[in-house]
């Protein structure tokens, strides 16, 4: 059971970080290891570094290529149809959310809304 949550905790460190434009020194097929974890260093944040590859000997990932998937039709046609309702309350809390993304800003939403 540790093993699958280092490797799941890995796996979302670099989800999480790979949402932004980070480079690395690593291409699809390439395998990393701990001894050669460096060519991950700004894909993973600093601070969960300690955490996902330098207290594991045996760390492992396995690069593999970037592909797009696409908004769930249900998702999108939500998003359009309680578009601008959301709100956050004068405590941040998100009110008035019913289904979809809250705030379309991204540019899917912007085109489907």
């Amino acid at each position: 059971m540790r093993r699958a949550l280092r490797v799941a905790g890995a796996a979302a460190a670099l989800t999480w970080a790979g949402t932004g434009s980070v480079q690395a020194d690593v291409a699809p097929g390439d395998t990393i290891t701990a001894k050669s974890s460096d060519a991950v260093r700004g894909l993973i944040p600093d601070e969960l570094f300690p955490f996902v590859v330098e207290n594991f000997a045996d760390f492992k990932i396995h690069i593999a290529a970037t592909r797009d998937y696409p908004v769930h039709p249900k998702y999108a046609e939500a998003t359009v149809k309680y578009a601008c309702q959301a709100r956050l309350d004068e405590k941040s809390n998100l009110i008035n959310y019913t289904a979809g993304q809250p705030f379309p800003y991204s540019e899917w939403a912007k085109k489907a809304t």
